[in-house]
């Protein structure tokens, strides 16, 4: 047996009959028992998708998610800096910069996730997400502060797929913003989603869009990500592709 202290596991699963063969192939035919421990447990990064994620960092642990978007008309680089605090809470510094016009800082946010409940069996992992936004307008002109909110959900499907939903304010709770992914992680490794996002407010007509992206672990610790999505129901031409990079420091 594995020496192995209490404090250091995070969670037990144990998979039997079909499950665990689909999962680990015919060596698990008499079912599989998956310990996680604070070192085993792998990157959890709240980008590229447009949902936020449920997940939060662990106390005294740091990461840095960082992503390039391009569109026909834009170029958008999104750095992201989380720290955990511990008791399920986070804090995290994100810049929003513009890599073709100025003001090179488009948006500055201050935001902070708080678990409000782990999930069990049918019921949802469900996260608190609070914003404190700062956007500069153009030639320093229209400087915004916003308050905002977000609820996320995430359920575990069978078989490596999952479910990540989202609905939350926009623009000083002048806007109601919803989320729906579908993903899929064949291998501990590599991840796929596909995810609708939407904007709805009550004097414009809603804005809808898709995305697909996969994310991929180098290491534990370390993780590339793609993604291409564009808005539907518009005539414009307004996709995207994105690429980025997400490194952990610390041993969670």
């Amino acid at each position: 047996m594995l020496n192995i202290e209490n404090e250091d596991i995070i969670g037990l699963n144990v998979y039997n009959g079909s499950t665990a063969i689909a999962l680990y192939g015919n060596a698990a035919v008499n079912g599989v028992i998956i310990l996680t421990t604070k070192r085993a447990n792998p990157i959890n990064t709240d980008r590229p998708d447009q949902s936020e994620g449920t997940y939060v960092m662990h106390k005294g642990s740091f990461q840095i998610e960082n992503g390039v978007q391009l569109g026909k008309e834009s170029a958008e680089n999104d750095l992201m800096l989380r720290y955990g605090l511990g008791s399920g809470t986070e804090v995290r510094l994100e810049g929003d910069f513009n890599l073709r016009e100025r003001p090179l800082l488009e948006e500055l946010t201050l935001s902070a996730k708080k678990r409000l409940f782990k999930g069990k069996g049918r019921l949802p992992e469900i996260t608190l997400v609070g914003y404190a936004e700062y956007e500069e307008g153009m030639g320093g002109a229209d400087r915004q502060y916003m308050l905002d909110a977000c609820l996320a959900f995430a359920n575990d499907l069978p078989v490596g797929f999952g479910l990540a939903y989202n609905i939350g304010s926009v623009d000083y709770f002048k806007a109601l913003k919803a989320t729906f992914e579908v993903n899929y992680s064949p291998m501990w490794r590599v991840a796929f989603f596909g995810e609708y996002f939407g904007q709805y407010t009550s004097t414009d007509k809603p804005a809808h869009g898709l995305d697909f992206g996969v994310q991929y672990l180098i290491t534990r610790k370390c993780q590339v990500d793609a993604v291409w999505g564009r808005n539907i129901y518009s005539n414009e031409a307004n996709g995207f592709v994105a690429v980025g990079f997400s490194y952990r420091f610390g041993e969670w």
